[in-house]
């Protein structure tokens, strides 16, 4: 048996799942980590859009799952470093992932469309095989930031990814902010 109530729903319509992002480049939150290997044989990231350039996604989410594999890594190793886990020239160590919640970081959202093996056709979306960025790369430059989050983020002692701090560095040597060192940690599949 389930306790619950539908008070304020006048019809099925006022009730949806949580709707992930329409296809584009956003400024998003890491909002959780799931690196347990208990449900996937994967890492598992939840995004959160703060701002881009497909208008209204604000609060939407997306859900990724990070395969460990050898030929999935790179992809992996990039966002271990566009979230500051890994520092770029670190030398070979085990990761955990749980230390990105917090991170903020571009990422591409594309369309997805397959066939399961049932035969049923689904269209969905995700994030691009190397989508990923720190806020200061000049590939996303231009994609729309929300900027009292960044300045929330950055003022709290987590911000600043060594990615976008050498990117920024590189523009402005003055103004950037140190990246912080990263959590010594233990990783057994990968």
């Amino acid at each position: 048996m389930v306790r619950m109530g539908a008070k304020n729903i006048k019809s099925e319509d006022d009730i949806s799942g949580g709707k992930r992002p329409l296809p584009g480049r956003y400024h998003c939150v890491v909002k959780h980590v799931d690196e347990s290997f208990e449900k996937v044989d994967k890492v598992v990231v939840t995004f959160e859009v703060l701002a881009g350039t497909t208008p209204d996604q604000q609060g939407r989410e997306i859900v990724e799952y990070y395969a460990c594999t050898e030929k999935a890594l790179p992809r992996l190793t990039r966002l271990a470093i566009v979230t500051g886990v890994l520092q770029p020239g670190e030398a070979e160590r085990d990761v955990e992932f749980t230390p990105a919640i917090g991170a903020h970081l571009m990422v591409e959202v594309e369309e997805n469309k397959y066939t399961k093996q049932d035969g049923t056709e689904v269209e969905t979306v995700r994030i691009g095989y190397m989508g990923m960025w720190s806020l200061g790369n000049d590939e996303v430059k231009e994609v729309p930031k929300d900027q009292q989050a960044i300045d929330l983020w950055r003022n709290s002692g987590f911000g600043g990814g060594a990615a976008e701090v050498a990117t920024q560095q590189q523009a402005a040597p003055q103004q950037a902010p140190e990246a912080p060192a990263p959590a010594a940690s233990t990783w057994d599949n990968l």
